[in-house]
């Protein structure tokens, strides 16, 4: 199973209005900032990729094709880390039109999408986003033809007719599905989900320009649990809710599974388990509240024979 974090900005709404800084999009920042860790690391490992196609170049003594195939490769960085600094760029004018640092509570409000990335025309538009993803992937993707479902990142797409080549949908439609009413904290989670789907496609190319001289690949694999609970505070007897969830660097999975203190719990589409579980009904006499924990599992299938557990230990609180 592929894992996406396409819907994962979507966990939930935020209020457009709050006195204070709003817990969830608090999360939803942690999580944008979980995976723009992810893609630093992917970016690094990118460029690891063609220093070894270099390396294998050199070994082979430079042969006309090997260093056609380095050129290509050169190119892929390239492109892929000017879309990366593109994304990064608009993440940086989104955090100062809303003042972020100064004010946490503007994660929850629209108006500086709106102004900076909705109705902007400039580097920082989604209008403008489109563009360079489009040209991005027309160069890309073939590149990574070996691999299935290199666009599954990408909100609606539309086949090429008469081929199996995916391309990104309308300008309009891009821009509405990603950024339509979205709060900063969810643009946020948006733009590092779109970087890391560019560069994991980014990544995918390389891979296959490095087996092309001959080197045998290692998939890279940097992969992340993360739990997003509902609230870390629960009431005694009530139920408590949480998202457990992977975040990837780059990754080819086979299968996904998670346990929720021993319990399998079902995995959606998206990747997404549910958690949910009844909390203890009463607390120990004189208590008005109990620290508590929950243990998390997330195992990956990598290959047929190769699996990877991470695991998380989630703490909240029973209060009466």
């Amino acid at each position: 199973m592929r894992i996406s974090l396409g819907c994962l900005f979507l966990l939930g709404s935020l209020a457009s209005c709050h006195s204070g800084p709003d817990p969830r999009a608090l999360r939803l920042r942690l999580l944008a900032d979980t995976q723009q860790r992810a893609n630093d690391r992917l970016l690094r490992e990118a460029g690891g990729l063609v220093r070894a196609i270099e390396a294998e170049a050199a070994k082979n003594r430079n042969q006309a094709r090997d260093l056609e195939v380095l050129a290509q490769a050169r190119a892929i960085m390239a492109r892929t880390q000017a879309v990366s600094a593109q994304v990064r760029a608009m993440r940086t004018a989104l955090l100062d039109q809303a003042n972020v640092e100064a004010e946490p509570g503007k994660l929850a409000d629209q108006g500086a999408v709106r102004d900076v990335i909705m109705a902007g025309t400039g580097a920082s538009s989604a209008d403008s986003l489109y563009r360079h993803l489009g040209r991005f992937i027309d160069y890309t993707q073939p590149f990574a033809a070996d691999f299935s479902d290199p666009l599954g990142w990408l909100p609606p797409t539309v086949r090429e007719p008469g081929t199996t080549r995916l391309l990104p949908a309308s300008r309009v439609a891009y821009r509405e599905f990603l950024f339509a009413e979205a709060t900063v904290a969810e643009a946020l989670a948006a733009l590092a989900q779109q970087e890391a789907g560019a560069v994991r496609l980014g990544v995918e190319a390389l891979l296959n320009q490095r087996q092309k001289v001959g080197a045998i690949v290692d998939n890279y694999y940097r992969l992340q649990a993360l739990a997003v609970p509902a609230s870390s505070v629960v009431r005694a007897g009530s139920l408590y809710s949480a998202d457990l969830l992977l975040v990837s660097g780059y990754s080819k999975q086979q299968g996904l599974w998670m346990q929720v203190n021993g319990d399998t719990i079902p995995v959606g589409s998206d990747g997404q388990g549910k958690v949910r579980f009844p909390v203890a009904s009463q607390l120990p006499p004189g208590q008005d509240s109990l620290a508590a924990f929950w243990n998390g599992k997330v195992t990956v299938q990598i290959t047929e024979d190769y699996y990877q557990t991470l695991r998380v230990r989630v703490p909240y609180t029973i209060v009466r």
